[in-house]
């Protein structure tokens, strides 16, 4: 995994081909609640807000 500043950085020929014909790339970040990455189990089963990101 790269942060997307990186991918983009990287010319085309350098790409897989399979990249170019996909149907759909999902680039979601992962909901923190769920996410394996840190502490899941404080927040797991509670209702959340999702913060504005203007806010």
């Amino acid at each position: 995994m790269m942060p997307i500043q990186q991918f983009k950085e990287i010319p085309n020929d350098q790409l897989p081909k399979e990249l170019f014909s996909l149907d759909i790339l999902d680039g979601s970040p992962p909901c923190s609640v769920f996410s394996m990455d840190g502490s899941r189990e404080d927040k797991w089963g509670s209702e959340h807000t999702q913060r504005s990101p203007l806010s």
